[in-house]
């Protein structure tokens, strides 16, 4: 069956520059403005596990570079996705650097399309330039994204992986650019190794990131960091998240079951974990 104009809108967040090889990260917003469509069965989207339900088509002059997507069209014995209701929305920030894309420096066109059934929700085009990055710092990076001995490279493994940073002590060989770059992984890495448990990881981490394609990201660990530290005005918080980006109400419910991003991470990686 052919494809058709869907009545989903979505949307895209990101920087004006991306150096290639570096964390490269997006917002993408998927919302059902109707008043009475109701979706089921949507395709869930985890970061750490690329690819993603989005894809997403770079285009400059004459040249299109689609990136790899994940499609449920063929998936049998899959877990259930989510459903998005009238007036619903879900966010997710997914990293484009776990693609590997192959794309050259310069300036270009990107546009996403969510990945779904008969119908075709597609982002508008966002402007974004692309730099080279040091040889040198691609090679660090990629050895961090190797931790723990994976076979293939993922930002995932140096989450995962508790003494990344000891067998590796290369942060110093990195670029300030590649550093501050890196700074959302390191933030991730420590919350889920450190020896301090999440009442006590230092919020001002996160709140460094105001705006930009991982501010939604790091609002929603913020908030999971409050949640467990039991803060008073909890539901202000959380009125003032979701104010600003509906699409995160999900993360917030998770979040209030005990299953927030970083809680589960140190259950199954951190110093929480149960040892066989």
């Amino acid at each position: 069956m052919s494809e058709r104009s869907s009545e989903l809108i979505l949307r895209l967040r990101m920087a004006s520059h991306y150096v290639l090889g570096f964390p490269f990260f997006v917002e993408v917003t998927l919302s059902n403005e109707t008043e009475a469509s109701e979706y089921y069965d949507l395709s869930r989207c985890d970061p750490l596990a690329p690819p993603f339900p989005a894809e997403f088509s770079f285009m400059a002059d004459e040249n299109q570079v689609t990136l790899p997507a994940k499609s449920d069209t063929s998936a049998k014995g899959k877990s259930r996705g989510f459903d998005l209701m009238p007036g619903e929305a879900r966010s997710f920030v997914v990293d484009l650097s776990e693609l590997e894309p192959r794309l050259e420096p310069g300036m270009w066109q990107c546009q996403g399309r969510w990945v779904m059934r008969h119908e075709t929700p597609r982002s508008a085009p966002v402007s974004v330039v692309l730099e080279a990055a040091a040889s040198a710092d691609l090679a660090l990076l990629k050895r961090l994204r190797m931790a723990g001995g994976a076979q293939s490279s993922s930002w995932a493994n140096f989450i995962k992986s508790s003494e990344v940073l000891e067998q590796e002590p290369m942060l110093e060989g990195l670029s300030e650019q590649a550093s501050r770059a890196l700074v959302p992984y390191l933030i991730l890495h420590q919350a889920v190794h450190g020896p301090q448990s999440l009442t006590a990881f230092p919020s001002e981490f996160l709140s460094q990131y105001q705006d930009g394609p991982w501010a939604s990201e790091a609002a929603t660990l913020f908030y999971e960091l409050q949640w467990a530290r039991h803060v008073g005005d909890l539901p202000r918080r959380e009125a003032d998240l979701l104010r600003r980006w509906p699409g995160l109400a999900f993360r917030v419910e998770e979040i209030k079951t005990g299953a927030g991003l970083l809680t589960m991470l140190r259950r199954q990686y951190g110093p929480e974990r149960e040892m066989p």
